[in-house]
């Protein structure tokens, strides 16, 4: 079973749809396509505004994103801010459960990675799976990961969502490695490479781009899987 909150879905679906939004308008001119993005998009802001948490958990979400968006210079409007106040004087956070999840049957990591895919859908996709599974739009910054992933991190998916990859891994050669795998994958060249993780466990890290209906490539998917390799031979 996997394991998320309501909050971290809205959340991932909220970026995935901006994401696809910002390609839509940097790359096309047909407004109807802009308007049905960012009708969506208002859609959901709205409901992670008015979002009332269930659990304490979501309450430690809920300023990890309110954070996270200051971070990235979003202006966060007065309602928003006086509703997540509200929320705090209401519960203390005492009255609420530590947590309160909702469950669904974890789904494995698709093989092959989709090509296409609609920005929310990536988003559920990813949430909703067992493996170490991302996505991150084309500023670099995570617009959705998967619990499993986040714990590779010791972070809260909330807390990983809206970080570049490179404030994820280590300075140094594999820091480098990976973000030139990533403006490759974002110009349209799928990437696969095998890195050795704290000293000895090798992984597979691969990152694939992904286009919307109308083909623009608004993302990238980021799969990292175990692997058995004898030393020396990467």
């Amino acid at each position: 079973m996997v394991f998320t909150t309501q909050f971290t879905e809205l959340v991932s679906s909220f970026r995935s749809v901006d994401a696809q939004l910002r390609e839509a308008i940097r790359t096309d001119e047909h407004t109807r396509t802009h308007a049905r993005l960012l009708r969506r998009s208002a859609e959901l802001l709205d409901r992670i505004e008015t979002y009332q948490p269930t659990c304490r958990e979501e309450l430690e979400e809920i300023a990890d994103h309110y954070a996270r968006r200051r971070v990235e210079g979003a202006a966060i409007g007065a309602r928003a801010a006086a509703r997540f106040a509200d929320a705090l004087r209401r519960s203390g956070g005492e009255s609420l459960p530590s947590r309160a999840y909702s469950t669904t049957r974890g789904t494995t990591v698709p093989d092959p990675l989709p090509a296409q895919i609609e920005g929310e859908d990536l988003a559920q996709l990813i949430v909703h799976c067992r493996g170490r599974l991302s996505a991150i739009g084309r500023d670099s910054r995570f617009i959705a990961v998967s619990s499993a992933e986040a714990a590779e991190s010791r972070m809260r998916p909330s807390q990983v969502l809206g970080c570049r990859l490179h404030d994820l891994v280590e300075c140094g050669a594999v820091q480098t490695r990976e973000c030139r795998a990533l403006a490759l994958a974002l110009g349209g060249r799928p990437q696969c490479h095998t890195l050795r993780e704290d000293g000895a466990a090798f992984r597979r890290v691969c990152l694939s781009g992904v286009v919307d209906g109308a083909g623009r490539l608004y993302a990238v998917i980021r799969h990292v899987e175990p692997v058995q390799i004898s030393p020396g031979t990467t």
